[in-house]
């Protein structure tokens, strides 16, 4: 009886231990489920819009173009003007510019300037600049128009025009004779000759290169003047402006030889031999400190030993000791920073030098041709020479 009762209370106990433990839980789990209340978003505000961004206004590039010359302020490009035309109009179109050097200078068939104007231009526009001569008109013959931008080192554009001669007044003719009648007679026969077995030789004739920009000074009357010269170098090459240039040079019995400090591909280093037998020349690349061997001949009366390069083309050259001769003279020299320099031009089918030999009327000018233009041809080693004439 005492063990049942034991075993009811226990059993009791444990059932009042089993509710409250689920109780606990119970009340565990309702707690950590519990979902908190969510806090309000705030309503977003609208932002401004962000501003484009601000671009920079273009700025047009600095150009001149439209660059023509004509026989009004308003007229359109003209080639050809003429006789005794006092004034022709320089004009162009620029854009653009900020406090731009431009000068224009027109050279005559002789490369003497016969009209030089320089001015600043700033924005854009069209300038329009009246050109005329002192001598109250332009002579006839022909005119080369350059236009220098900035430090005028050398023309940014070039124009050419002609000005037509003056009309050779005819004079009227003289009235004409009575005819007299004159006896008829028969006419004897024409007589016949045979034909030549052989057609006559075929003659070219060398046009006149249409060059956007011609030399000046010096080289520009010769130029001018001569159509050898002009078949024999075509037109001005790079750079299309003469050049200053050390040179040395010795002119012989029968020809000279010469070296510049020009530094083309042709005149690097090279040594010119110009002959005067047949009108050729040749090169010969030789370094700067190069010496002849001693030479044992004594030179006639009246000419001299060639030292340096000269003398060491003149002894080791094939046949130039025996086609040159001996020297006439001593070397002459002169250097750019002394102001005795000569000058030296490109062109597109040779080169000239101007050589001062020491007097004012003792200066030369060298025509060097490299190859043929018309009619075609291949290599040519010729050359010309022309005393300079030309005074500023």
């Amino acid at each position: 009886m005492n063990m049942k009762r034991w075993l009811s209370a226990t059993y009791a106990r444990w059932s009042i231990a089993l509710v409250v433990a689920a109780l606990l839980a119970a009340t565990l789990l309702v707690a950590g489920c519990t979902v908190a209340t969510p806090k309000s978003i705030p309503t977003p505000t609208s932002l401004p819009p962000t501003p484009a961004p601000l671009l920079p206004t273009a700025t047009p590039p600095a150009a001149v173009t439209n660059f023509r010359v004509s026989s009004n302020a308003t007229g359109g490009a003209l080639a050809t003007f003429a006789a005794s035309t006092s004034t022709v109009y320089l004009i162009f179109d620029y854009t653009g510019l900020l406090d731009e050097d431009i000068r224009l200078k027109i050279f005559d068939a002789t490369g003497g300037v016969v009209f030089d104007q320089a001015k600043k231009y700033s924005g854009s526009g069209t300038e329009v600049v009246a050109a005329n001569t002192t001598k109250g008109a332009f002579d006839s013959g022909s005119y080369l128009v350059n236009m220098y931008r900035g430090p005028f080192a050398s023309p940014a554009q070039s124009l050419r025009f002609q000005v037509e001669a003056a009309p050779t007044a005819t004079p009227p003719p003289s009235p004409l004779p009575t005819a007299t009648p004159v006896p008829t007679s028969p006419r004897p026969p024409t007589p016949t000759s045979p034909r030549p077995t052989t057609p006559p030789p075929v003659t070219f004739a060398s046009p006149t290169p249409p060059c956007q920009e011609a030399p000046v000074r010096g080289f520009g009357q010769v130029w001018f003047e001569s159509q050898a010269a002009r078949d024999y170098v075509g037109c001005p090459s790079y750079p299309r402006e003469e050049r200053g240039v050390d040179f040395t040079a010795q002119r012989f019995d029968k020809g000279v030889i010469l070296y510049t400090s020009a530094s083309g591909w042709f005149d690097k280093d090279a040594v010119v031999v110009l002959f005067q037998d047949d009108g050729t020349w040749l090169k010969f690349i030789v370094p700067g400190n190069a010496q002849p061997e001693p030479i044992k001949d004594t030179p006639p009366a009246g000419h001299f030993l060639p030292q340096g390069r000269i003398g060491y083309v003149w002894q080791q050259g094939a046949g130039v000791r025996s086609r040159l001769g001996w020297p006439i003279e001593t070397e002459k020299s002169g250097k750019v920073a002394n102001n005795t320099n000569g000058a030296w031009q490109a062109f597109e089918r040779g080169y000239m030098y101007w050589i001062p030999y020491g007097q004012p009327d003792d200066r030369w000018i060298y025509v060097v041709a490299t190859y043929y233009r018309w009619p075609p041809g291949g290599a040519r080693n010729h050359w010309l020479v022309f005393k300079d004439t030309w005074n500023p």
